[in-house]
């Protein structure tokens, strides 16, 4: 066991890294974060349909039911490919740390 001393002097010189501890609190609350991002994202998306300019003709409408259907589509589409980019990324990072370590025991340091 090392003494807080030891701790701070190996944590300054990076033979300690902080960074897998703090990687899962920075993944839960990304992911806690992306759904508030994606309907912000898609209420505004709404509102600039509703707008006069993207009116489109009568002819060619599909009532406000459809809007909101393709509004929610894009949100649901959004929502899957955010939090799947964000686990992939954190995945990643993971197995860095991982491969570090691994390389670290192998020589011997």
């Amino acid at each position: 066991m090392s003494t807080p001393t030891e701790w701070l002097h190996d944590f300054l010189v990076f033979q300690v890294h902080i960074s897998p501890a703090v990687l899962l609190v920075s993944y839960y609350v990304g992911a806690l974060l992306i759904p508030v991002l994606v309907y912000d994202m898609s209420r505004r998306f709404n509102q600039r349909l509703a707008r006069e300019d993207w009116r489109v003709p009568d002819r060619y409408k599909g009532g406000l039911l459809a809007r909101r259907g393709r509004v929610i589509g894009y949100a649901v589409v959004a929502l899957l490919l955010g939090e799947l980019a964000w686990r992939m990324m954190f995945e990643f990072l993971v197995a860095y740390f991982q491969m570090h370590e691994a390389l670290t025991r192998m020589s011997g340091s």
